[in-house]
């Protein structure tokens, strides 16, 4: 017994420690793959750009950075399900269903002290589904609580392919930045959409005629309209980035210098987020006692007190995800 809980414990630290040192890596090669563009980009931007309207866009400008303004297009998406149309980048289906919760309400008795537990049961609205394989038992003369185990429909993302400048089209990467509008779809906008005839809309949902536990609702990125300025690479018809660049606002609404744009870019970059500090501790934690106790040499250690044992694991641990860090620095 003592050696399968060894080793649970060991292959859930070496499970928590992957995705820290897999999370520290990602970080640090996205990063540096980010810097070494802008650097690229930095070089070709102080060259001096060719500033070019969208009609003087021509192929043999495919593969080198081009400074473009000119006039946004953006297109529309549709959900060819409910019939809903909307001037967007992207539009995306949530169904929500209507399934059943179990409420528990538990009281100790003062004289045996016995737990007396009470279960009730309501429906709700829930984007996820609740499992009801755990629910308890119905009383006598009660139906059953049983919620459904999949979805009936997909949740699929609509994306427009034809915001343009002019004959080009515009890589939807650009639109990631906080200049456009997104969010859920208002109310307003469902209730002024032509949704099919299976489908009517009450505030922010479109629900099923034939099937009233199922109800949709929908959030979108849509495009800014209007002048736009960018920093491109033209590749085949389309206004693209290098992928290390795409997370990077290198669009703006009006008219703007290709440095500014530049300059207030790199100073996006983002910086590697800490969740692999805690998954890597956490996970050197782990394994530290049970690989300590194949060696007899750290009986010492193994067979400490407590506190002194969990005060040297933590030392050990800090200094092994510290190693890590300097293996991938940010």
């Amino acid at each position: 017994m003592l050696f399968l809980k060894a080793a649970v414990r060991v292959l859930i630290g070496i499970i928590v420690l992957a995705i820290g040192v897999g999370a520290r890596w990602d970080q640090t090669t996205r990063k540096a793959a980010t810097e070494a563009a802008l650097v690229d980009l930095g070089a070709s931007v102080a060259a001096g750009l060719p500033v070019l309207s969208p009609e003087e866009v021509t192929e043999a400008y495919d593969g080198q950075p081009v400074f473009v303004q000119g006039e946004l297009a953006p297109g529309s998406v549709h959900d060819p399900l409910s019939g809903l149309s909307l001037d967007a980048v992207w539009l995306k289906r949530t169904v929500e269903l209507e399934q059943w919760k179990e409420d528990i309400d538990c009281t100790r008795t003062s004289v045996s002290s016995s737990r007396s537990c009470r279960y009730s049961y309501h429906k709700v609205w829930s984007a996820k589904l609740i499992d009801s394989d755990g629910f308890s038992s119905p009383l006598f003369g009660e139906s059953e609580h049983e919620n459904p185990n999949t979805k009936p429909l997909e949740e699929p993302t609509f994306v427009d392919r034809e915001v343009a400048l002019g004959e080009w089209s515009v890589d939807t990467a650009y639109f990631s930045g906080g200049f456009t509008d997104r969010g859920e779809v208002p109310a307003e906008a469902m209730s002024s959409a032509d949704l099919s005839e299976d489908w009517w809309a009450d505030g922010v949902y479109a629900y099923s005629r034939s099937d009233p536990a199922v109800r949709l609702r929908y959030s979108y990125l849509a495009a800014p309209t209007g002048r736009v300025s960018l920093i491109a690479i033209p590749r085949k018809g389309l206004l693209t980035l290098d992928e290390a660049l795409a997370p990077l606002p290198l669009l703006v609404v009006g008219d703007a210098d290709p440095t500014d744009i530049f300059e207030a870019a790199g100073g996006q970059v983002r910086e590697p987020q800490l969740h692999w500090l805690f998954y890597s501790f956490f996970g050197f934690m782990l394994l530290i006692r049970p690989l300590a106790r194949r060696f007899s040499a750290l009986n010492d250690f193994t067979f400490a007190p407590f506190g002194r044992r969990l005060a040297m694991t933590a030392g050990i641990a800090a200094l092994l995800t510290l190693a890590v860090g300097i293996a991938f620095p940010s």
